[in-house]
């Protein structure tokens, strides 16, 4: 499950290409033939509306609808993973989720198995923290599990 800090990055995300979409579906209403109805009457009953044409306006209008439900959606999963406090050193510094088949580097720190093999250099034979930029010699296969890292999370997740 993504962190909290993640989630709000989607969230603004999405929120953003609402916004997009609904100025583009209020550009288009005000061309249609529906100048007297708001975008938010049509997007309030739109699940179940006659009114899906094959037209740019209505287009947008399910695009902006499908948006809004994601948003919701996003919402929810923003919500609950707040509420899901990751505690410190529990969380990857790379992906800012729980740790997940955690390695330990020389320098004391653990990363995700599948973040370190982003930040292994192939070239170098080496990861260099990104926490503290201490170089670890080797492969991200070569590297120790942090067990006490994942009995944590397991303890902390039940």
């Amino acid at each position: 499950m993504p962190s909290p800090a993640t989630e709000e990055k989607r969230l603004k995300e999405l929120e953003s290409k609402l916004k997009q979409g609904k100025r583009k579906a209020q550009l288009l209403l005000r061309e249609s033939n529906f100048k007297n109805i708001t975008l938010e009457d049509i997007l309030q009953h739109w699940n179940g509306s006659a009114l899906k044409r094959n037209t740019d306006f209505f287009k947008s209008v399910e695009a902006v609808y499908q948006l809004e439900e994601k948003k919701r959606v996003k919402q929810k999963e923003l919500d609950r993973t707040r509420s899901e406090n990751i505690p410190d050193g529990l969380e990857c510094g790379v992906c800012l989720d729980w740790l997940a088949d955690s390695r330990l580097l020389v320098c004391g720190h653990s990363f995700c198995r599948n973040c370190l093999y982003r930040l292994y250099d192939a070239a170098e034979n080496n990861i260099i923290c990104p926490m503290c930029r201490i170089a670890t010699i080797g492969q991200v296969d070569q590297l120790n599990r942090n067990y006490s890292v994942e009995a944590a999370i397991q303890s902390c997740r039940k």
